[in-house]
């Protein structure tokens, strides 16, 4: 019977072709087609188009017989007996039937597809596909009769949908219907309650199923109501959030621990893919894009603690990826965290507003919830992170006045709405380097460009988030070793304070990496050769650095052989640290030696950077008693200068030495009571480092030191004004 029917619809000849298919009945077609189905040879397909052919006249018995063999292959469908190149050769076959079918008709199918979406035991599959068909002819239906009703076919699709909005969908077909909705013709109202319905599933779907849900709902916000779409989707994960959150707090056995955890895991994974649909989607669609910024703008100004709760936080900073809208939400991120420490500091001020004002969850915890979260696969977050955290520091004030900053207010006890902010930018930073191997030379690089670069601003919080990475992770610093070899470039041409900073910093560096020591090394001594007052200064600073950590363990040579003449001394502490350092590692003479003949140099050079000497001397020693004696030794030389050796003649110093008199301009050329105070500082260091060594060593050098100091005081003592020339 099949190989006739296939054969009768293929060669045309319908009249013979209908006759055979009158005489059948629907239990004979039902039977065909089921032998057909087990076939697998193709023939279902074939038979059913040749049904149908058969039974195009108008006549009552034909249109039941349709009607039959339709509800038949939609069992079909709905059973995934056949392979899905049969099911798709089946809907080709019934979507052409469609434009057949009487008005009738096509209500009737219409509305079995409505019960079976009510029924859980239904499995709707490919015949779903049908649907958006139907509510298509029938809307082109000038007149049809609908529950005993006349109206028009677009009045009675409207109907079908609003009943069909109205019904209570079983959580199985919903991703199948939201599929299924992009391919019907909707109006505007009549899309908005689609969405609305699907909206109001998402509370009742599993974890698995949100994400494929949200991408349905994405893919028909393109034919409107994105607001509807983006804020709905974004506030029910904001509400999960809080929920997870509280039942966290609630929690109390630790099977019920074990269970929450799966649960805020599987949580978190599902916001992560959620985040990249939402993303993906706005790149496609940029209004998508303007309507989720507006939406965060709602939330700045009703609900700032919403707007950087985890899941809000890590959308944004997903969205700002797109290059199009990071500018503005990082705005919006960086207004919502100073509004809530500006509303902390007015709650502290003012009673009313503590009354007026409503308690907020503390802003860093929230921040620190979304970067915990971006361990969960949250990639997308991570770059955003990164931005924000010095998007933030960048706020740190005060800003500069008439190119300088003033440090007392840039270090003041009470913090600034900004400068809270900028703590938070250093603890995102901080921690998304802690977390993400991808972003440390980022990270690195970023924070060494804003020290070097931003002469006209703080940069102590920075440095201080350069210290505290360093010293939390120096072996991972230690691999973006080049990033700090070219900030050692720029020492010269850094203000002091940044530079001792910065030097300070990286410090623990130097005791595991040799390289990063000389290569430090070699920028001091060009800095010491620098026109640059300000270069020369950062020098002397850098090499008492050294000084003070690297500490010598045994003892210096002979100080008088030290300091018998400049120029011989340094030539004579050229020495290969590497050889030295490897034979004795924990001795660091030779390195010492030469960075204390370097410094010698700083008595040709101006005040200042003779100044920053001598400010300096008396912490190196007390912290390397060792060089104590060559230390005490360099400045014997230098005071030799000033001091009278003739016990008779008053005054006992040359003051005349220490100005320099140009034209009718003074300038001072030797800093002599800043000289005078380390050498007093220095004698009494050295009193105390031999009494606690209990050891008698006479140091000519140090004897002869403190007989000029004695001199000197008792002298001044017998002075007079004349001899001042005052």
């Amino acid at each position: 019977m099949e190989k006739t029917l296939i054969s009768l619809a293929g060669s045309g000849e319908s009249v013979e072709l209908s006759a055979i298919v009158n005489d059948m009945t629907n239990e004979e077609i039902e039977s065909v087609i089921t032998k057909c189905m087990r076939l697998e040879d193709g023939s279902t397909t074939e038979v059913i188009r040749a049904i149908f052919k058969g039974s195009r006249d108008k006549t009552e018995k034909s249109q039941m017989r349709t009607e039959f063999v339709y509800n038949s292959c939609i069992q079909i469908l709905q059973s995934n007996e056949l392979r899905s190149k049969a099911n798709s050769e089946i809907i080709g076959i019934l979507l052409q039937e469609i434009d057949y079918l009487p008005s009738s008709m096509v209500i009737k199918l219409t509305k079995t597809f409505l019960n079976d979406i009510k029924s859980a035991d239904s499995d709707l599959g490919k015949s779903l596909d049908l649907f958006p068909k139907l509510l298509s002819t029938l809307s082109e239906q000038e007149a049809v009769s609908y529950n005993e009703d006349e109206m028009s076919g677009l009045e009675c699709k409207n109907t079908l949908i609003k009943t069909l909005c109205s019904s209570r969908w079983h959580r199985s077909h919903v991703i199948h219907l939201a599929n299924m909705f992009r391919d019907v013709q909707l109006s505007q109202e009549e899309l908005r309650s689609v969405l609305n319905k699907i909206l109001g599933m998402l509370g009742q779907l599993d974890m698995q199923e949100l994400p494929p849900i949200v991408y349905q709902l994405l893919l028909l916000s393109s034919k409107g109501h994105r607001k509807l779409v983006i804020e709905r989707i974004c506030t029910f994960f904001i509400d999960q959030d809080i929920e997870c959150a509280r039942r966290e707090e609630q929690q109390g056995s630790s099977d019920l621990m074990e269970v929450e955890e799966d649960s805020s895991e599987a949580l978190h994974h599902t916001e992560g893919t959620v985040m990249l649909h939402i993303t993906f989607a706005i790149k496609q669609d940029q209004d998508l894009g303007r309507e989720y910024v507006k939406f965060l703008k709602v939330l700045q100004q009703c609900s700032p603690m919403q707007l950087l709760a985890p899941f809000s936080l890590a959308m944004a900073l997903s969205t700002a990826r797109i290059h199009r809208f990071q500018e503005q939400v990082y705005e919006i991120l960086k207004s919502s965290i100073l509004k809530s420490y500006k509303d902390d500091e007015k709650k502290t001020q003012n009673n009313w507003a503590r009354e007026m004002i409503p308690d907020m969850e503390d802003v860093s915890i929230l921040v620190e919830h979304s970067i915990e979260n971006s361990k969960a696969g949250w990639d997308q977050v991570t770059q955003g992170l990164v931005e924000l955290g010095f998007n933030l520091m960048d706020s740190f004030g005060p800003r500069s006045v008439f190119g300088r900053v003033t440090e007392a207010v840039a270090q003041s006890a009470v913090l600034s709405p900004n400068q809270k902010a900028a703590n938070l930018g250093s603890l995102i930073l901080l921690n998304t380097f802690k977390a993400h191997k991808v972003v440390r030379p980022e990270i690195l690089e970023q924070i060494l460009n804003r020290v070097v670069t931003k002469t006209s601003s703080p940069v102590s919080h920075f440095i201080e988030l350069l210290s505290t990475i360093v010293k939390s992770f120096p072996q991972i610093v230690l691999e973006c070793q080049l990033k700090v070899r070219e900030a050692f470039d720029y020492l010269g041409y850094l203000p002091s304070s940044s530079a001792d900073g910065l030097l300070k910093a990286l410090q623990p560096l130097f005791k595991i990496s040799i390289s990063l020591k000389d290569s430090l090394l070699l920028v001091l001594r060009k800095a010491m050769f620098s026109r640059q007052v300000e270069a020369r200064i950062v020098a002397v600073h850098g090499f008492l650095l050294v000084l003070r950590n690297f500490k010598v363990m045994g003892g210096l040579p002979s100080s008088q052989s030290f300091c018998s003449s400049q120029e011989s001394t340094s030539s004579q502490l050229i020495v290969d640290i590497h050889v030295h350092t490897s034979q004795n590692p924990n001795s660091n003479e030779a390195l010492c030696l030469e960075i204390l003949g370097n410094l010698r140099r700083c008595f040709t050079h101006q005040a200042d950077v003779r100044l920053a000497l001598y400010e300096g001397f008396y912490d190196v020693i007390s912290r390397n008693s060792k060089i104590c004696h060559s230390v005490i030794d360099i400045l014997l030389f230098q005071m030799k200068k000033y001091f009278e050796m003739n016990e008779d003649v008053m005054p006992p110093l040359r003051l005349g030495q220490c100005v320099i008199t140009q034209g009718d301009k003074t300038y001072l050329a030797e800093p002599l009571g800043h000289l005078v105070s380390c050498i007093h500082q220095c004698l009494v260091m050295a009193d105390k480092i031999e009494d606690e060594q209990s050891e008698d060593i006479f140091i000519t050098g140090q004897a002869d030191l403190k007989a000029m100091m004695t001199s000197i005081a008792q002298r001044m003592i017998k002075g007079e004004l004349e001899d001042f020339e005052l």
